[in-house]
């Protein structure tokens, strides 16, 4: 199937294992913004950078990955540090 951003098949696995209670207990107590913003920290690692297991950007790049300001990005980027998420 084509069309709506699907592409073919290219050999790589079409899926990941995504543990519905681990990640539960993971952001349940965070605020709905930090666990978009993480859940698109995760699979950015995954997609891009699953050998390393980190990934590093600017809060303005975040910000463009997110879709927020800068200064919104950097609300969230600290957020998520102070509450050491991952």
């Amino acid at each position: 199937m084509q069309g709506c951003g699907m592409k073919k098949n290219t050999g790589k696995a079409p899926s990941i294992q995504f543990y519905m209670k681990d990640w539960m207990a993971d952001v349940e107590d965070h605020p709905l913004d930090i666990e978009g913003a993480w859940l698109r920290v995760c699979n950015r690692i995954w997609y891009k950078h699953r050998d390393a297991g980190r990934i590093t950007k600017t809060s303005g790049e975040w910000a463009s990955v997110w879709g927020v300001t800068e200064t919104e990005s950097a609300r969230i980027i600290a957020y998520i540090k102070t509450k050491r998420l991952g």
